[in-house]
């Protein structure tokens, strides 16, 4: 390094010592870029940017200060400063990346969105895709212009398209993009050239449009392609982009074109993104489940002639196979692929010769593989393959085997959804006797941690209550009761289960007391919240305790506006939860608020579209927006209904 060089070089570190931080880092904030055009603006910063390597000290500040001052908008130029030809320009650019402080936020952004980017510029990568993760989490597309920035300014250009892919998600939007969506996101990137800005400003011109413009769409995804498959890992990391997000935006485009009718498009785009896949477990795993959920079948069976061996020997994939072929009409098929995929890793008859036997750990082994395909097929709504996975563990092993356990308590959880209660009864009832007569077995059940032997006693009885009537329900519910004191579930079925006034006393005793119970609780953490800032821990607590009361109270008599109150809270602390948007609906409706409650019983159908509960109060309140809409009765009817007429109660 030449004198001239040195000297210059040292000048520019002296300069960012010597501008107090706190004045650049103010300077830095600046929410919005001066009043003046695009094309203006775009040429000063190319000047600052030249200045950058001025020969006079005073202009070199001068220049850092305003492009410091500018923030946000000026970070492309300096970026792309970085790579110049000018040395001295290119180590500025770099000294002032790696030390501008922006704020991510904007006054104008709402409350939960300016606490997730609090101190975004200060974290690591990993952090800030769980930050975008969380925006993109929020309920009615409020972190939309926060993810569109991230995209346009955000310095890892991998993450920046990770924003872009998350601002195109549907998340809890349950309509297709507008012209608000558009008019957000074209204020937002401007004239930015970066990739993941031209993948909004194609996404905007679609949503204005109302439309999916396919070959726009090939184009963008050619380019990426081109990029992510470059000839060397080095040319991959220089290009900042992975057959990841590849994969993501083959999949986007493709849910796109369905959404717009055209699945022959979607169909081809799919087949195309097979080549991204590798051909791991868990990436084959993620590619079946989501063409299940786009119900394009023919990718699964694309994916199984390609990876036969694999298919053979997962489950999961099998299962998956079977399901394309039902779509098709091919019973036959659907059997043998259902039959095949139980018999991998099969469980040895009860009754087989000793010398068959498997060794002990082995045996557990399996038994949690066939839970856990069981549990993975039950989130997909196939209960009759799922209750094939758990039956096949507990006719096989004994009553007194922890493993057998489990699957007996999640068997019965999947049948009460489905209203069996008789056959909960018939799975519960041996596993709640040997409990009760074998304390070993007790002792041993309890240290797993996993199932509270009186909760189990609880389903039980509370399960006979549900399949008995008069006296007979009454006296299960009791028991119920007695096993799980505070459990919200076993108090609104008693409260619906027909009565003399004693029984009714008996019940609103029971319930006032729970609901005291609940208040203190949640007094308690919410002071507990606010003192320490809150924990997850603690906030989860909160989270439970609010969805619990508020449960309680709008299947109930008590007061609703409270309970709505509580529900509110306990999304707006854990917003990803199906059970707590599901509780919240059935409080709009305890308020006479229908439109709400289908609303919020929508965002809950979109988390876990399968689980039966949903699905029947979902039903439900539109049959009574129906009734209200024909009556013209806005009121909620009593919430003492017999249980015919009012949706399940079980969480």
């Amino acid at each position: 390094m030449g004198t001239t060089t040195y000297f210059r070089t040292a000048c520019f570190a002296l300069s960012l010592a010597v501008l107090p931080v706190g004045v650049a880092t103010e300077r830095a904030q600046a929410a919005d870029p001066p009043a003046r055009g695009e094309a203006g603006l775009a040429a000063e910063i190319r000047q600052l940017i030249e200045q950058l390597g001025h020969p006079s000290y005073a202009r070199r500040v001068r220049a850092r200060g305003e492009l410091e001052r500018l923030g946000l908008i000026a970070l492309d130029a300096i970026r792309e400063a970085e790579d110049s030809a000018d040395s001295e320009i290119a180590l500025a650019a770099r000294y002032l990346m790696s030390s501008l402080e922006v704020r991510w936020s904007k006054e104008s952004d709402p409350l939960a969105v300016r606490q997730i980017l609090d101190e975004y510029g200060a974290q690591p990568d990993a952090e800030r895709k769980s930050r975008m993760d969380q925006l993109a989490g929020l309920p009615d597309r409020q972190g939309l212009r926060a993810l569109a920035r991230l995209a346009r300014f955000e310095r890892n250009l991998r993450l920046s398209r990770l924003a872009a892919l998350l601002a195109m998600r549907p998340g809890t939007r349950l309509s297709p993009p507008g012209e608000v969506e558009a008019a957000v996101v074209r204020d937002v990137i401007g004239d930015s050239q970066r990739a993941a800005s031209q993948w909004l400003a194609q996404y905007a011109a679609d949503a204005a449009a109302g439309d999916y413009d396919a070959r726009a769409w090939r184009a963008l995804i050619d380019a990426e392609r081109a990029l992510a498959v470059g000839e060397s890992d080095q040319q991959r990391r220089t290009t900042h982009t992975d057959a990841e997000i590849l994969l993501e935006l083959y999949r986007l485009s493709a849910e796109r074109a369905l959404g717009n009718e055209e699945r022959e498009e979607a169909l081809r785009l799919a087949i195309d993104s097979l080549d991204s896949v590798l051909p791991r477990r868990e990436e084959l795993m993620d590619a079946v489940d989501w063409a299940l959920d786009t119900q394009l079948y023919e990718v699964v069976l694309e994916l199984q002639q390609r990876e036969t061996e694999r298919f053979e020997s997962e489950p999961e994939l099998m299962y998956a196979a079977a399901e394309a072929y039902e779509s098709m009409g091919q019973e036959q098929r659907v059997e043998t692929y259902r039959q095949r995929a139980l018999e991998i890793d099969a469980l040895p008859l009860a009754d087989a010769a000793a010398d068959s036997q498997l060794p002990a750990d082995e045996i557990e082994q399996r038994a949690r593989r066939h839970r856990e395909i069981g549990r993975v097929l039950e989130t997909r709504g196939r209960f009759d393959w799922a209750e094939g996975e758990y039956r096949h563990v507990i006719e096989r092993m004994p009553v007194d085997a922890i493993a057998s356990a489990v699957v007996r308590a999640q068997l019965a959880t999947m049948l009460g959804h489905l209203e069996r209660h008789a056959d909960v009864v018939e799975v519960l009832e041996p596993l709640v006797e040997r409990l009760q007569r074998d304390q070993t077995f007790r002792a041993r059940f309890q240290q797993q941690g996993l199932l509270d032997p009186e909760y189990v006693s609880s389903r039980l009885f509370y399960h006979r209550g549900l399949a008995a009537e008069g006296d007979a329900a009454r006296e299960a519910l009791r028991l119920a009761l007695q096993q799980s004191p505070e459990d919200a579930d076993v108090l609104i079925a008693m409260h619906r289960q027909p009565g003399d006034a004693a029984w009714k006393a008996e019940v609103q005793q029971a319930i006032d007391k729970v609901t005291r119970r609940f208040e203190l609780i949640i007094e308690q953490l919410e002071r507990v919240v606010r003192e320490s800032r809150g924990g997850s821990q603690e906030r989860f607590a909160l989270a439970i305790a609010c969805n619990q009361y508020a449960w309680l109270v709008s299947n109930t008599d008590g007061d609703a506006k409270k309970a709505l109150e509580c529900s509110l809270r306990s999304v707006e602390l854990m917003p990803g939860e199906a059970a707590f948007l599901d509780t919240l609906a059935r409080c709009y409706y305890a308020n006479g608020q229908i439109d709400q409650a289908i609303a919020s019983q929508e965002r809950a159908l979109r988390l876990e579209p399968h689980t039966v509960p949903l699905q029947r109060q979902m039903e439900w309140l539109r049959s009574e927006r129906e009734r209200m809409q024909t009556t013209g009765d806005d009121a909620a009817p009593p919430a003492d209904l017999p249980e015919a007429d009012t949706p399940p109660v079980e969480q």
